[in-house]
């Protein structure tokens, strides 16, 4: 499976890849490996999917992908925030400028 990019509203061959692996067909990586999908599953313990009815269309007609990928890009830019107020105390600090205006106290004095 790609590891960014979307294509329209639904993810199709993202999911499709994805769900191919599920199905034990195609390949995937294991423990960093790359080998056949049904053997990366047997070694996970797991047994491959038996899809019935309209599963395949469950599988690929949703755009759970992409929300994943904003999900972990949210807490990646949550992170990137705590940084960013260490990073500048730091700075303040290092340039022997008050670090008192970002302190605690007086940021919950604001509204």
């Amino acid at each position: 499976v790609q590891s960014r990019g979307t294509l329209g509203e639904g993810d199709l061959a993202t999911l499709g890849n994805i769900g191919a692996t599920m199905v034990g067909e195609g390949e995937a990586y294991f423990n960093g490996t790359r080998m056949p999908a049904s053997q990366a599953l047997s070694q996970a313990g797991l047994k491959p999917l038996e899809p019935f009815a309209a599963d395949q269309a469950a599988l690929i007609s949703t755009n759970a992908y992409a929300q994943a990928q904003a999900v972990l890009l949210l807490e990646d830019a949550r992170k990137l925030l705590e940084w960013t107020d260490l990073s500048y105390a730091m700075g303040l600090n290092g340039m022997n400028s008050s670090v008192t205006p970002i302190s605690v106290p007086v940021q919950s004095m604001r509204p």
